[in-house]
């Protein structure tokens, strides 16, 4: 395993950004890489047939299942895989997200961006230094050194002019001009003028901003500013509510709710309404409403998902338990990670090492390319 520290715009790099609060504030990001090989070749290696590729390559690496497909890496390159493991896009391209599958934003080797389908359709040429993903109708893209707004027919909508831009919250986007940052609304019109050092994201009614490096305000789209005094990331995920007190804002999410009662030593965001809680260093799940619906026992931090969590035995081995507590699928494999769309990636160590993904009745959907994913 290596580390790398870096200082980057996390929104950029990362596939799924919705699962990150991020945007323009540049941060320190630890990358760890475990089995990502990068081919001495890539653009050779994408000219030779998938099955000699994926025979002779180092690594493949499974994103979670999303409204049917799921991201795959074979190496560093990136395809798509439907839900019985074959390849609906051929490993090919640098960089793949989504949020429909219909409209799939690509990265090709030759570092231009672009929309294609899932089934590799090209939809928006791959023609701009950089695009973000469609959001409200309209994505971000980078000509040149400007920043500018396409609608899902390809057309430029507002005109390339920026510094920099981001995606659409709220019908409004953040763009960047002269060195600051402001807001506009879809044909183009500045709502807020540009006095930020960054804007992040909408929740709320509002946008995080930052005022000579240091100072957060809440945002609205006619200019209030009301001066913040939370945490960025928990207002970005919008999990919960802003208290106005004398002048200016915090936030309050369940976890701070549930820290307070001094029930547990820690609790992790939600999912699905359900908090994981510690105490004593074991594990258990709160609902919406706080009750106690698992008990701290747990020897990992359940993060449900699908409706079920991944659970370790005291033997090491890995099973599903549901949001009661029902042992859904037995501890049996060597490793498991969280269902998602209905399918999860297992691996077993015995007699070689084997992954497959699983529905929730354990059944046996299809076996990882080469096996070699952990």
């Amino acid at each position: 395993m290596s580390i790398l520290k870096i200082r980057l715009y996390l929104k950029h790099v990362l596939p799924f950004s919705p699962l990150f609060p991020y945007y323009h504030c540049p941060i320190n990001l630890y990358l760890y890489s475990f089995n990502s090989y990068e081919p001495e070749n890539p653009e050779g290696a994408i000219k030779k047939p998938l099955e000699q590729r994926i025979k002779g390559c180092k690594s493949i690496n499974y994103f979670p299942f999303a409204r049917g497909y799921a991201l795959t890496q074979v190496d560093t390159i990136f395809g798509l895989i439907d839900k019985k493991g074959n390849f609906t896009i051929e490993p090919i391209y640098q960089h793949l997200s989504y949020s429909d599958p219909d409209l799939i934003r690509a990265q090709t080797l030759k570092d231009k961006w672009g929309f294609i389908d899932k089934n590799g359709n090209i939809l928006i040429d791959t023609k701009y230094d950089f695009a973000e993903e469609f959001s409200e109708g309209l994505a971000a893209v980078k000509i040149g050194d400007k920043w500018g707004f396409i609608n899902t027919g390809g057309e430029l909508v507002i005109d390339a002019k920026y510094d920099g831009a981001d995606s659409f919250e709220d019908k409004t986007a953040a763009v960047k001009i002269s060195g600051k940052w402001g807001l506009i609304d879809k044909n183009g019109n500045i709502k807020v003028p540009a006095q930020f050092d960054c804007i992040q994201c909408a929740s709320h009614g509002y946008r995080l901003a930052i005022q000579n490096d240091s100072s957060e305000f809440l945002v609205n789209e006619k200019g209030d500013k009301i001066p913040f005094l939370g945490i960025g990331m928990d207002f970005c995920t919008g999990r919960g509510a802003v208290i106005n007190n004398k002048g200016y804002c915090t936030y309050i999410t369940p976890e701070d709710k549930i820290r307070k009662t001094g029930r547990y030593q820690n609790a992790s965001p939600a999912n699905e309404g359900y908090t994981a809680v510690s105490a004593n260093n074991k594990w258990g799940l709160v609902d919406k409403n706080l009750n106690e619906v698992i008990k701290p026992g747990l020897i990992k931090q359940p993060v449900v998902s699908d409706g079920v969590f991944v659970y370790v035995d005291k033997n090491e081995k890995y099973g599903y338990m549901d949001t009661k507590g029902n042992i859904v699928i037995k501890a049996r494999y060597d490793f498991a990670k969280p269902f998602s769309d209905g399918l999860a990636n297992v691996c077993t160590y015995n007699n070689g090492h084997k992954c497959y993904f699983i529905d929730k009745n354990n059944k046996i959907v299809f076996e990882c390319h080469k096996n070699r994913q952990r």
